[in-house]
């Protein structure tokens, strides 16, 4: 497997009633999750959503949103039956290796 090396950004967060705990144990499987989908991501640019389900009755969808000339932007979104939590998230191109 390849090691994706990058630098991100996360621009905002937003919770929707996610303790704090959560948000902590959330936010460090989005970190170990998100090189995963940035190499899928990479390899076409059809591949712009990515679903998994995780701990807690949690599931994460991260999505491509948008790019410009410096940066990939990108959501990840955890859900759960009444919570919520979002990462927005931007990777300069450069940083992509």
């Amino acid at each position: 497997m390849n090691d994706i090396i990058f630098t991100g950004f996360i621009e905002d967060a937003r919770n929707e009633k996610c303790s704090d705990v959560e948000v902590v144990k959330l936010s460090q499987i989005f970190a170990e999750l998100f090189p995963s989908f940035l190499a899928d991501s990479k390899k076409s640019e059809n591949n712009n959503k990515w679903y998994c389900e995780v701990i807690g009755g949690f599931s994460l969808t991260t999505t491509k949103r948008k790019s410009d000339q410096e940066f990939d932007y990108f959501v990840g979104s955890f859900e759960s039956k009444n919570k919520n939590l979002k990462f927005f998230v931007k990777i300069p191109k450069e940083d992509r290796i």
